[in-house]
């Protein structure tokens, strides 16, 4: 898969990625996950507000570092919710969190390097057709090239990428459609988001 583009990464996941984990959203929380020194970014095909992507990754009380918290405290391996195997405490919650911010469930993974603390975690909402083990095993499979991808961007949106551009001054209003881009967002979203 050769992606090295935000708005090819937006197809990819919510297109063929589609036919083996059915999602509506899906977040990536890169940097330090140790830290929770993390950017968050949002892919999805439904409308979504920046106070959803501020709730979701306050690094106190947001949802996606106290994931990232029980995915390391479980060694790291993929995490369903709910999951009625487990009985834990902090997976309780979590799973009461998830339903009170109305993403129905959630299948997340993530890759980190243990020298370093840095990495990823991609978390997957409101699963078609709810979660199952069969996630694990695909999560297991996915990740790794999720992750991949998102270096390519991050390659490609670094300061060489931006020699080209400069000295180009965009308008207010223009600036304002590229931000709704880069967040993954469709024209007609963009569309409607600005009238």
């Amino acid at each position: 898969i050769n992606i090295r583009k935000r708005y090819q990464y937006f197809l990819w996941t919510q297109g063929d990625l589609q036919r083996l984990l059915p999602h509506e959203i899906l977040v990536c929380a890169t940097g330090d996950l140790a830290k929770h020194d993390i950017r968050i970014d949002c892919f999805s095909g439904a409308p979504y507000g920046e106070r959803m992507i501020e709730l979701l990754g306050d690094p106190e009380r947001g949802l996606i570092p106290r994931l990232v918290s029980h995915w390391r405290e479980r060694d790291c391996a993929p995490l369903i919710l709910p999951d009625a195997r487990c009985d834990e405490r902090e997976h309780a919650f979590l799973t009461r969190e998830i339903r009170h911010l109305e993403l129905v469930n959630c299948a997340a993974h993530g890759v980190v390097d243990y020298h370093s603390g840095m990495g990823a975690f991609f978390a997957f909402f409101r699963i078609e057709n709810g979660v199952c083990r069969k996630y694990r095993y695909c999560l297991d499979l996915l990740v790794p090239h999720l992750y991949m991808a998102l270096q390519r961007i991050a390659i490609g949106e670094g300061p060489a990428a931006a020699a080209p551009g400069e000295g180009l001054v965009l308008s207010e209003r223009e600036a304002e459609i590229l931000r709704w881009m880069r967040a993954g967002k469709t024209n007609q979203e963009i569309g409607l988001i600005l009238n």
